[in-house]
Formats: C-alpha cells, sequence, structure tokens
C-alpha cells in the first residue's frame, strides 16, 4: 500500500506521464533507504528530511501521509507536482543542468518540463523532461564526461500518441531517440549509474 498522493484520473499525457514518474521514484527511495518516521515527517537516517524542490528551489518535506509540504505548511498537489517540475534530493545531489539539444530536438513547450540531467549523490544519472520535432535515431543531446553509461544502455520512453518507444543511452554520451514520433517523447525514467 502507497502512501504517495494518487494521480487524479483527469490526467492526461506527457504531464500525467511526469506526476506518476515523480511519485514511482518517491516510492523507490523509501523502499531502497527505510525513512525514519519523527513528527510526521520522513527523514533518511536520523537528521536528513525527504525533500522535493521545484524548479525555483522551492523545498517540500514528504510527510508519513504522503503528502508534500511547504515551510509554510502548504500542500503541494498532484497538479502543482506537474507544474513545479522539481524532484526528490538529498544532501550532495547536483543541480539540474540543461543540455543543448540537437538534430531539430527542441523542448515541447511552455509549462511541461524542459530537457535536463543531473547526477545524484550515490552516482545515479537521472535525466528528465518532454522534447519534440526532431529526427529518430541520431542524438538528442549528448552527455558530458562523468554522466555516461560503460555500455549501451536501452530504455522504455513514452512517446506519442502515448505510445512506448525506445531511447538508447551510449558511452560516447549520445541520447538517442530509437523509436520515438516526434510528437513528443518524454525523458523522465532514464536513469543509470555514470562512469567512474
Amino acid at each position: 500500500m502507497s502512501l504517495l498522493p494518487k494521480v487524479p484520473s483527469a490526467f492526461k499525457g506527457p504531464q500525467a506521464t511526469y506526476v506518476i514518474e515523480l511519485i514511482r521514484q518517491l516510492e523507490r527511495e523509501l523502499k531502497r533507504r527505510p525513512a525514519v518516521q519523527q513528527d510526521g515527517v520522513m527523514y533518511i537516517g536520523h537528521d536528513v528530511p525527504y525533500v522535493y524542490v521545484d524548479e525555483n528551489g522551492n523545498q517540500y518535506k514528504l510527510l508519513t501521509t504522503g503528502q508534500l509540504v511547504s515551510e509554510g505548511g502548504n500542500i503541494l498537489t498532484a497538479a502543482q507536482l506537474a507544474s513545479n517540475g522539481g524532484s526528490i534530493v538529498e544532501a550532495g545531489d547536483e543541480s539540474w543542468q540543461i543540455p543543448t539539444l540537437q538534430n531539430g530536438w527542441i523542448n515541447y513547450e511552455a509549462g511541461y518540463i524542459t530537457a535536463r540531467y543531473r547526477k545524484l549523490s550515490s552516482g545515479l544519472v537521472v535525466l528528465s523532461g518532454l522534447v519534440k520535432s526532431g529526427a529518430t535515431g541520431v542524438p538528442i543531446f549528448n552527455l558530458p564526461s562523468g554522466y555516461r553509461p560503460t555500455a549501451n544502455l536501452i530504455f522504455p520512453a513514452v512517446t506519442s500518441p502515448n505510445a512506448i518507444g525506445r531511447v538508447d543511452v551510449v558511452p560516447s554520451g549520445d541520447v538517442l531517440g530509437r523509436s520515438v514520433d516526434p510528437g513528443w517523447v518524454s525523458l523522465d525514467g532514464i536513469r543509470f549509474y555514470a562512469e567512474q
């Protein structure tokens, strides 16, 4: 049973994909590192709270009820999760980096998360964002050294029209849309450990 917020049935398309992925990320984190509950807040270990940070730098703590609450006490809804474009962070995680898109790929449109990547303190590289209009089989963008996998990796990716496609990430750093629709492609859910 998940304590995390349920996605409203009205959510459809890329926005819904983002919210569902964020909630899954929270669930994976809670399974990976059991949290200590103290004063109604979920903690990693003894003193570091699980924190969600949106694109504006606002921080929210994960409550034992599964809700995200701001320092001012405001509860973050599923709709706000989709529009705020953040993710779970902890001390040592890098901030989001914005790649240079290639081969006709552009960010989807205002109101959606732009293509981005970062490395967590664990060495896990995380991709996110929604792109469109590029050519298939060629790089969407290139990851710099230190953010690349040691082998060819294949990931399922949600693509237009709400189908499953394929995105590859290769040791050269190229992020390739192999079998995707140029209408839109979600990069959410692509994560791997970087080269050492």
